[in-house]
């Protein structure tokens, strides 16, 4: 991923590599229909194109957010952020997840790493087109403490969602509305789900069979209920979105 100006505007912009390989001409042009629906919303990261390098090489050409990822925010401000700052935030990712939703997009890969700050609120990243362009039911260990448990299959050192697998969409819905209980989670506490433990298959295994995060003291009853639902104090239930209401 890089930084970049666009000549023409004067505006910054990221570039994001990827390889075509793994998408067709067809699901392009598909992904770039509905991010013009959706970039009409100012919580979702504009997508303004593709482009290619002299070297064959094909990017993204995306919205730049000069706040950085969700996750590098807290990590630098979360000691000024007061619970009032951290239930706003919640409150514009749980709306952003539930445009999505109504407009029949999954995004499939919420983690704090593809949430941006703009200005101080919520920019969403990596659906539509980004998630066309990898592999659609490998999980990657980076994100297993965001990834719905009950869509895990673990065979030996491998860990596939079937979920993504199957195109299962409303289960694929339901594993958006964990993911963003976990994320709700990582705003309470300012820092990344399992951060004292090592991202790998045992992590997996022990995450299907149960294992969650302490809630975090003063967490707001809206914010811990919703967690408790989606299974991020207790087993998964999965459920349709509804955003938290606004103070």
């Amino acid at each position: 991923m890089y930084k970049a100006n666009w000549k023409q505007s004067e505006k910054c912009i990221v570039l994001r590599s990827f390889n075509l390989d793994h998408a067709t001409v067809k699901e392009i042009i598909r992904e770039i229909k509905l991010r013009r629906e959706v970039d009409f919303n100012d919580m979702m990261m504009k997508f303004y194109g593709i482009t290619k390098t002299s070297d064959k090489k094909y990017l993204l050409v995306l919205e730049y957010a000069e706040g950085g990822t969700l996750r590098n925010y807290l990590k630098e401000e979360f000691t000024s952020l007061d619970w009032q700052d951290k239930y706003r935030l919640a409150f514009q990712l749980s709306s952003a997840i539930e445009y999505l939703h109504e407009k029949e997009t999954i995004h499939e890969d919420l983690n704090s790493n593809n949430i941006f700050i703009q200005q101080n609120s919520i920019k969403l990243a990596d659906f539509g087109l980004s998630k066309r362009i990898k592999s659609t039911d490998q999980i990657s260990f980076d994100t297993v403490p965001y990834d719905a448990p009950e869509g895990f299959n673990i065979t030996g050192g491998n860990l596939q969602d079937v979920n993504r697998e199957n195109k299962q969409t409303e289960k694929l819905k339901k594993s958006d509305v964990y993911s963003t209980g976990v994320l709700l989670w990582e705003l309470s506490s300012g820092k990344r789900p399992f951060a004292d433990k090592e991202y790998n298959i045992s992590l997996a295994r022990k995450i299907s069979q149960g294992l969650r995060e302490g809630i975090v003291e003063g967490t707001p009853k809206d914010i811990l209920t919703f967690m408790q639902s989606v299974g991020i104090a207790i087993q998964a239930k999965g459920q349709q979105f509804k955003k938290l209401p606004l103070f």
